[in-house]
């Protein structure tokens, strides 16, 4: 729970470096405007860990991993809108 928050921070810092990325690379802005609503959800479940009680947390944990999922399927796409290769090492956490 402890690394929530500022995992949290850093996705919002990401998400403002990702949309310049954008602006500078016209083809992959709408890619990364989906990534940035995608993450935003994900973010969402991060600041909502603390309300997380026994009877919450296999509902709070499904939505976790669909939302950490489609984080990592936006990622691919804007990675090879970018022409970055597929992430090494660790299946997911692809940002």
């Amino acid at each position: 729970m402890a690394i929530a928050k500022p995992l949290a921070a850093a996705i919002v810092m990401l998400d403002g470096k990702l949309e310049r990325v954008g602006d500078s690379h016209p083809p992959a802005a709408a890619d990364i405007k989906i990534l940035v609503a995608t993450t935003a959800a994900f973010t969402r479940d991060l600041d909502s860990v603390r309300a997380v009680t026994a009877r919450s947390a296999a509902g709070w944990s499904r939505k976790e991993i669909k939302d950490r999922e489609a984080v990592d399927t936006e990622s691919a796409t804007v990675r090879s809108d970018l022409g970055l290769p597929k992430p090494s090492g660790l299946e997911t956490a692809n940002l």
